[in-house]
Parts: structure tokens; C-alpha cells; sequence
């Protein structure tokens, strides 16, 4: 059975909750997400736009440009 879809990324917001609970959230995202979507991908999430990455390129550039802006 396909997993159904729901609207604003409730699905996921659920699977989020779930792992959250279970303590497995950042295994839940390396795993299978980034596996499914790559190592950077965008997503609608509680009516919230989001890019996630774990690419080392995607993560070292904005610090070493905009350094002191990160706290």
C-alpha cells in the first residue's frame, strides 16, 4: 500500500513526531530522507518552506562568507 500524501507535510510531520518520540529523529533523516531526496533538498513543511542539506559545500560557504553572522 502507497503511503498517501496529506496536505502542509502533515505525513511527515507525523513521521517526524513519532521518530522525535522514539529518539531516532536524526537516523529518520539521514536515512531516508536524504537517501530519497538527496544531499540537499527543499521542503513544504507546516505551511514553512525549508532547504535542508548535509552537503559539506553547501554548509562551509555561507559560514565563510558571512561568518559573523552566525552565532
Amino acid at each position: 500500500m502507497r503511503n498517501k500524501l496529506l496536505p502542509f507535510g502533515l505525513d511527515k510531520f507525523t513521521k517526524t513526531l513519532k521518530a522525535e518520540r522514539e529518539r531516532k529523529l536524526p537516523v529518520l533523516s539521514l536515512k531516508e530522507w536524504h537517501k530519497k531526496h538527496g544531499d540537499t533538498y527543499a521542503q513544504y513543511a507546516g505551511g514553512l518552506f525549508t532547504i535542508l542539506t548535509r552537503d559539506p559545500h553547501n554548509i562551509a560557504t555561507p559560514i565563510a562568507r558571512q561568518f559573523s553572522k552566525f552565532g
